[in-house]
């Protein structure tokens, strides 16, 4: 039986997109090992949305190539849609397929190797990424343009999913003990633009909110302007959507944001993130944040940064901003310096730091539902509230895939710390780790 791995970069579509083609290789009747391991196959799924996240996919194509000499390598992706000649270059990359193509990669590299198209068909893993959560694609495609973003030129334009395919999806996974589903996509808020029906994404919560034996259903990244009050209708009146938001920013200048081609103010972004707290409590609100645009002045960072308390956020991404070719960003004057870049982004990072555990602290000492995925790296359990707090106790894994009540105890690197207050789970809990 042929070894594969598969390494992803970049986006939750890129994650999902990469579970779908490791369940078509061990269908195949290949054998899925970790990227660290020797294998016979290694698939590079690879990103392009910054210039560091380029030079990344390249480093790992070669580690791989080093890990096995013999080994057929495939990149896919986004780098691969734009700079395919690049990656050939590299000289060990054996296939390149595009973003059109990742459906096809199982059978290309078997017509490839001479594998016969079905070996065996193998019992799948019963829980697809290895969590009780699941990521579910139900859209692709952007027509943004914003002006620092290469991703409409390798995605393409709006591509919706027919909803009966997303929810017999996610009656499959349910099946397979997954309770909770994140729903993902290049550009999530226009689910269902390109088939004329702009409430499609909330059509679409109801039908998965009737799904019995799910639990949880997660929004991945959303923009602004998509926000509808219907969307958020539905996040106060049902229990199942979770109470997590991640609403890009990306500057809190106006003059950046016109430059950026966003379609929103700052002022737009503080009421409607204030409507969402003020019927949705804890709510947790994440966001991305780009420092260093062209013509980011100190009084256009101060804008952000002041904005960025204001508004509380649960989590901060912070990216300096790369030039990407090809996008209207990369040809503007006013470029910022590097170190300039560098200074903002490590203020706004302890910002961000600073406002994820006053978020955090507000929860010590309160009862948290948490749904357990697996053990950490130091033997404790750990798993997510619904609003997007992680939490890590001291249990067996005969509670993995249970929603468990968990007393919040400390809060240390951005995590939360507790013990199990079920006094039926609690009597069964083996001491593994002090906390």
């Amino acid at each position: 039986m042929l070894k594969f791995a598969i390494c992803t970069l970049g986006c939750k579509v890129n994650q999902y997109e990469s579970e779908c083609i490791a369940g078509d290789f061990m269908r195949r009747g290949f054998n899925l090992v970790n990227f660290t391991e020797p294998a016979d196959i290694y698939i590079i799924n690879t990103c392009t949305v910054t210039n560091i996240t380029e030079a990344k996919s390249r480093k790992i194509i070669r580690r791989a190539a080093r890990k096995n000499p013999g080994a057929f390598i495939v990149v896919t992706g986004c780098y691969a849609e734009l700079k395919s000649d690049d990656i050939k270059a590299i000289g060990c990359v054996d296939l390149v397929v595009g973003n059109g193509g990742k459906a096809d990669v199982a059978h290309l590299v078997s017509e490839a190797l001479s594998v016969s198209d079905v070996v065996e068909v193998v019992k799948l893993l019963k829980k697809p990424n290895f969590h009780t959560r699941a990521l579910v694609k139900i859209q692709d495609g952007c027509d943004q343009f914003c002006s620092y973003c290469i991703v409409p030129y390798t995605r393409g334009s709006l591509k919706s999913r027919d909803p009966r395919e997303v929810v017999t999806e996610v009656e499959r996974l349910v099946e397979s003990e997954v309770k909770e589903v994140v729903l993902t996509g290049i550009h999530l808020g226009k689910y269902g633009w390109d088939l004329n029906e702009k409430d499609a994404l909330e059509k679409l919560l109801l039908k998965l909110n009737d799904v019995a034996g799910l639990e949880r259903i997660h929004l991945s990244s959303i923009e602004l302007k998509e926000l509808t009050p219907g969307l958020i209708s539905l996040m106060v009146s049902e229990s199942k959507i979770c109470r997590h938001l991640h609403i890009p920013l990306q500057s809190g200048s106006d003059k950046i944001l016109r430059s950026m081609n966003r379609n929103y103010t700052a002022n737009d972004f503080i009421e409607t993130v204030g409507q969402i707290k003020n019927l949705v409590p804890e709510v947790a609100i994440t966001t991305d944040v780009i420092v260093g645009f062209p013509g980011e002045t100190e009084e256009c960072f101060q804008q952000t940064e002041s904005l960025v308390k204001r508004v509380g956020f649960r989590k901060l991404h912070v990216f300096r901003f790369s030039p990407r070719s090809g996008t209207r960003a990369a040809e503007m004057s006013d470029k910022i310096p590097d170190f300039t870049k560098k200074s903002r982004s490590y203020r706004l990072i302890k910002t961000g730091e600073m406002l994820a555990d006053d978020f955090l602290n507000q929860f010590l000492g309160r009862k948290l539902e948490v749904l357990v995925e697996r053990f950490n790296d130091k033997k404790l359990l750990t798993g997510l509230t619904d609003n997007y707090m992680r939490v890590n106790f001291e249990g067996f894994d005969r509670l993995w895939g249970q929603i468990a009540s968990i007393q919040a105890l400390k809060v240390q690197n951005g995590e939360i710390y507790g013990k199990i207050m079920d006094e039926d789970k609690a009597d069964s809990v083996a001491v593994v780790n002090q906390i």
